[in-house]
């Protein structure tokens, strides 16, 4: 492997972790409004429980909140005008778009899309009723006709709208029939799981949102796999999320019920990652932390259809080969806590990996046996690679060139067993400052669950620069919202078992 392609590889990764905060901040820029407290969410109870998608966006402009939120906002452009760039999404091009909502429009504003191709439904609370009255009865209209008590104005392209128990009622017209029918009966708000997922959500929320199990599946099959995978259950059944906003960060909070199901061989999962985070660098890029990297691997190894799985079935036969058997001796290593950092460097970035609990003697060991393999993995030639030995910061450090661009350190002490691509990678961890003394780490994750399965940090200014250098500047999405996340300057992830369900969430430092 040439000094080029690891350069590649290791960019690919920044520029991947880049791209996944890109989708997470996508969904912050749909759901950025909101109210001091849990906003009420009357408006389920006309959305059927069959509901793919729902959200409600509190309108509460006077709440301490909301002006919290939006002095955030004002200084992040690719923020502004969500309300109104959200319900013109909801309304589309037909009549809908028409309703002019900003004279009666109440405390909620809600949407649901329901199955059958493109049926939305919109839930208005109207302050004003009889404003609202007038501004459906402005559009122009074949007719009028009743169902079951309720007066719905015919607004073309197959489109209903009317008022139910100070509600506007808006869109396909078998969705509005639908929602008269849900507040008479069975609706979402009566649904057991969304009930109890929207109870565990943070009290002071702006919005607050449901993902149904079949649009999870068709829409976020690979990242509710990685969640699940990483909560180390089956897979996720039901979602409900929310968005909120606090004096120094920005929240959205995932809350999914796991489906049913036995749990994975690592059972529920979850650590305390305060040791890793007290060795990482203070400022890294990245900095990523698992508990339970050994079952991560081992249900990729036995999955036909994972190129991941394929990779490591490859290398357990050349490590069979060099005399370690993954099974039995490598993955059981990495059965406790793992955190991967990602710093840059001068000659490019450099990646540390580092694992807790293991005994020093075993893991240089077996490290030091699979030399042969890993060279064979890499493309390099000959079975032993060249070795050496030097102390960094007093810890001895066994360095091997796997390939003529690619070097790895290893080194054991503090029940920690350190890999990296480079030696500054390992003396980083002995020695200095660390991400635990970070003002911004604190402010982000300071308050974290004191057991979490997942744990990331990003400053997101050297990790943007490294985006950069991959080339990430010409993806239209990430140009259009890199400005953003350079005033935010840093974000975390938090992802911890909260009783039976599981708990996610991505904090942004406000700007």
């Amino acid at each position: 492997m040439t000094a080029t392609r690891t350069r590649y590889l290791v960019r690919r990764v920044a520029a991947s972790m880049v791209v996944s905060l890109v989708i997470a901040f996508g969904l912050v820029r749909a759901f950025a409004m909101g109210s001091t407290s849990a906003p009420p969410d009357r408006a389920a109870a006309f959305v059927p429980k069959g509901a793919l998608v729902y959200l409600n966006l509190s309108n509460q402009p006077g709440s301490a909140q909301w002006k919290r939120a939006t002095g955030a906002l004002d200084k992040l452009p690719s923020l502004g005008g969500l309300r109104a760039t959200l319900l013109g999404l909801a309304q589309g091009q037909g009549a809908l778009a028409k309703l002019d909502y900003k004279p009666w429009l109440g405390n909620e504003a809600a949407l649901a899309v329901l199955p059958g191709g493109s049926k939305r439904l919109l839930v208005l609370k109207a302050k004003d009723v009889r404003k609202a009255r007038q501004a459906i009865d402005l559009i122009p209209s074949p007719g009028t006709q009743s169902y079951h008590g309720v007066q719905l104005r015919d607004i073309g392209r197959g489109e209903l709208a009317g008022i139910d128990r100070g509600f506007v009622l808006a869109g396909d017209g078998a969705a509005v029939r639908g929602a008269v029918d849900s507040a008479a009966g069975a609706s979402l708000a009566n649904d057991k799981t969304y009930a109890e997922l929207r109870k565990g959500l943070p009290r002071e929320r702006l919005v607050t949102g449901y993902l149904s199990p079949g649009w999870i599946k068709t829409h976020l099959g690979g990242p509710a796999a990685l969640l699940s995978a990483a909560a180390h259950v089956p897979s996720l059944q039901a979602t409900a999320f929310s968005m909120g906003a606090t004096s120094k960060r920005l929240e959205l909070t995932l809350r999914a019920r796991p489906a049913p199901g036995a749990s994975t061989a690592c059972g529920a999962g979850g650590a305390d990652q305060s040791g890793l985070v007290a060795k990482a660098p203070a400022r890294p890029a990245a900095f990523v932390s698992l508990s339970g990297l050994r079952c991560l691997l081992g249900d990729a190894m036995e999955s036909p259809t994972s190129g991941i799985g394929k990779a490591l079935r490859s290398f357990a036969v050349a490590a069979q080969g060099a005399g370690v058997n993954v099974g039995t001796e490598l993955l059981p290593l990495l059965g406790g806590q793992s955190g991967l950092t990602l710093m840059p460097g001068t000659a490019g970035p450099g990646i540390t990996l580092d694992v807790a609990g293991v005994p020093a003697g075993r893991g240089m060991d077996v490290i030091g046996r699979l030399q042969p393999a890993l060279v064979s993995m890499l493309g390099g030639r000959g079975d032993t690679p060249d070795i050496s030995t030097n102390g960094v910061n007093g810890v001895n450090v066994l360095t091997t060139s796997l390939s003529s661009g690619l070097k790895l350190n290893y080194a054991a002490f503090g029940g920690d067993l350190l890999v990296s691509t480079d030696p500054n990678g390992i003396a980083a961890a002995r020695k200095g400052a660390h991400l635990s003394d970070s003002a911004d780490f604190k402010t982000l994750l300071g308050d974290r669950p004191k057991s979490t399965s997942a744990l990331v940090f990003f400053d997101l200014e050297k990790l943007l620069a490294l985006a950069d250098q991959a080339g990430l500047s010409s993806n239209p999405t990430y140009s259009a919202v890199r400005d953003d996340l350079q005033k935010i300057g840093a974000a975390g992830i938090v992802l911890a078992r909260e009783g039976k369900d599981i708990d996610a969430e991505l904090r942004l430092k406000t700007p």
